[in-house]
Formats: C-alpha cells, sequence, structure tokens
C-alpha cells in the first residue's frame, strides 16, 4: 500500500552518495599495483628474418615480467627527452614482456620504464650498456678454411 508521498531529497542523496562509494570500491578492487621485473637495454644487430622480427642494429628496451599485463597497461621508456613507447610482446618464456627498440644508437644511457594502469604509474630503471658496438657482419666475419 502505498501513501502516495515522494521521497526526501535526503533518502535521495543517501542513495546517490551510497552508489558512488560502491562504484569506487569495485574500481580499487580493480586496480592492482604494478611490478616489474627483468628489465633490460642491450644492442641487436639482426638480418631480415622470416619471423618479422625488426631487421637492422637498434637497441632493445623493456622487461621480461611487468603484471598485471596487457590490456589496461601501457608502457613507456624514457631517458633524456626521448621517449617511446614499449608495447605488449608475449611469448610462451615470457607471458607478461613488454619490448620496444629504437635505432637511435646515440641512447645507449639507462631507461626510465614506466608501466600505468589503473592504480597509477610504477617507474624503474634500467641498465646501461656500458660498451656498445655494432657487430657487423660485413665488417667482422672472416672465413676460416677447415681441412
Amino acid at each position: 500500500m502505498t501513501t502516495g508521498k515522494r521521497p526526501t531529497t535526503a533518502l535521495v542523496l543517501s542513495l546517490l552518495m551510497t552508489l558512488c562509494s560502491l562504484g569506487s570500491c569495485v574500481n580499487n578492487a580493480l586496480a592492482t599495483n604494478i611490478v616489474i621485473t627483468g628489465q633490460f637495454n642491450f644492442t641487436d644487430n639482426r638480418s631480415a628474418n622470416p619471423a618479422g622480427a625488426i631487421p637492422g642494429y637498434l637497441i632493445a628496451v623493456g622487461a621480461t615480467g611487468i603484471t598485471p599485463s596487457g590490456p589496461g597497461t601501457t608502457v613507456q621508456a624514457t631517458q633524456g627527452a626521448t621517449t617511446i613507447n614499449v608495447p605488449f610482446l608475449p611469448s610462451t618464456a615470457f607471458p607478461n614482456n613488454y619490448f620496444g627498440v629504437t635505432f637511435d644508437l646515440s641512447l645507449t644511457g639507462p631507461w626510465t620504464l614506466t608501466a600505468t594502469d589503473a592504480a597509477g604509474p610504477v617507474s624503474i630503471q634500467t641498465n646501461a650498456i656500458p660498451n656498445p658496438r655494432s657487430s657487423r657482419w660485413s665488417t667482422t666475419f672472416k672465413s676460416v678454411a677447415l681441412s
């Protein structure tokens, strides 16, 4: 049986505040602190290949373990004024792998990796490349005759 009375403003505001606080609790429950392990920074010299890996002499930067990984987690690497995206590139051996490349061979210092998700950003430093050098086959390969 209804009395025909409308809900009071206080009741409506109370219900709205309750709903808003529930949404906040759900969002906080879904947000997870990021953990970064296995950060790396190295040079690589690749030829054209059937795997589709980017050929050329390059610097690879990233981490083999960033969790949570996948959609919702973005990663960037910064060194000085240079920032590159580090995309999610999982494999069987490294299911939480993020791997980026640059062809700017002057960027051999440490990178700051920053992973961001709903909980916010987390950063960590990579190693520097202490003695970068090109190992181009055309100038270093020597044939040896075996008898």
